[in-house]
């Protein structure tokens, strides 16, 4: 199946849906829609899964938490790569994708506001120590 223009894998509100077919080849865009119940659309290619184009990402009315992750495609095999990752509905900054053992995962990491307080706070400990030692 060769998907050029936009592959949004399912058009149907608050339902996890999941697809598998034998081969894919996607040129331009694959939308995923993931929930706030842990569920997320999900691919299953049993041959080869040839990527390129855009990976675009829409959560639906919720913003996940730090370690929480989503398996969205799975395949026989890869090529190729998303050329760029597109979130809708949170701020993209907290949410990434990784490829392990034929599968693509979406992963949610710290906001940037968490990891500049946790640095700050460590600072503050580090100098509460340093008046101590003097």
């Amino acid at each position: 199946m060769a998907v050029q223009g936009k592959f949004d894998l399912f058009n149907a509100p608050a339902v996890t849906k999941e697809l598998t077919i034998e081969d894919i080849s996607v040129g331009t865009t694959l939308r995923v829609d993931v929930y706030n119940d842990g569920s997320c659309d999900f691919l299953n290619v049993l041959g080869e899964a040839t990527l390129d184009g855009t990976l675009q990402l829409e959560f639906k009315n919720f913003t996940p938490i730090e370690g929480m992750s989503y398996r969205f495609l799975k395949a026989g095999s890869f090529s190729g790569e998303f050329s760029e990752l597109e979130v809708l509905g949170i701020d993209p900054r907290i949410v990434d994708y990784e490829m392990a053992g034929g599968s693509f995962t979406i992963v949610a990491v710290p906001e940037p506001a968490s990891l500049s307080l946790l640095g700050l706070g460590a600072v503050c400990i580090l100098r509460c120590r340093c008046r101590k030692c003097n």
